[in-house]
């Protein structure tokens, strides 16, 4: 991993940084400059010669971006390694400790943004998948649930999910009571239910065959699919 050395002069801090982490941001980062521009003229080519299975660079640019990502992470590691280093020896000033405070409150939120874009794409993709799946298993039921990309694979999973109560309906006061909170907590905002917790649970429930509870009886199918990654060595990933 690369290092960096601090150095300090009239006590402001100084990085040092790899030029080869550089290098792997600065290549990441070109390659995705590269690939939009030639992606629509990619997919215009497709679509003339009718080429649906054809490979675009969107799974590309995509990878272009973990590559990116995991960069900035190595970076983001060696340089609070070293602030809290600094931190130890009394070597920031104050204002140098609010500056710092300020960029990577700046950070968090840009990264937590990030992360909330990417799973929610990650889980239309998986909708989407799972939907798809669904369809072709209908007309030909010899139809393969793992789809095998270059890069990765991704398998489909059938769930009986019972659907989630209104909020305020009587189906949702007879849930609350089915996991014993207190009514007056969730109105006042005292206590939250994780609905997702609710559904994994009542869906384990169904699929034992047990009864669900009076409110969360109606239920309906979920097809999504998981993800993951192929041979890291043969596809260079």
């Amino acid at each position: 991993m690369a290092k960096i050395k601090p150095k300090t002069t009239k006590k402001k801090l100084l990085f040092v940084i790899s030029d080869a982490l550089l290098s792997e941001a600065s290549s990441a980062l070109k390659m995705l400059f590269r690939l939009g521009s030639d992606c629509k003229e990619v997919d215009e080519k497709r679509e003339a010669e009718g080429y649906p299975e054809a490979y675009s660079l969107e799974p590309l640019r995509a990878k272009c971006i973990l590559e990116l990502v995991s960069a900035v992470y190595s970076l983001q590691y060696e340089v609070l390694m070293n602030i809290s280093s600094l931190i130890k020896k009394d070597g920031l000033t104050m204002d140098e400790l609010a500056d710092i405070g300020f960029f990577l409150r700046e950070t968090e939120n840009a990264l937590d943004e990030a992360r909330k874009d990417a799973k929610a794409h990650k889980e239309l993709l998986s909708k989407v998948m799972g939907l798809r799946i669904a369809r072709q298993s209908l007309t030909d039921p010899s139809t393969d649930t793992v789809v095998h990309g270059r890069y990765a694979s991704a398998s489909a999973d059938t769930k009986i999910r019972p659907k989630m109560p209104k909020k305020g309906s009587p189906e949702y006061e007879a849930a609350l009571d089915y996991f014993f909170v207190p009514r007056r907590a969730v109105a006042e905002g005292v206590l939250k239910i994780d609905w997702k917790g609710a559904s994994d649970y009542l869906t384990a429930k169904a699929e034992n065959g047990e009864k669900l509870p009076v409110g969360l009886q109606e239920t309906y199918t979920e097809v999504t699919c998981t993800f993951v990654r192929k041979n890291k060595t043969a596809h260079n990933v």
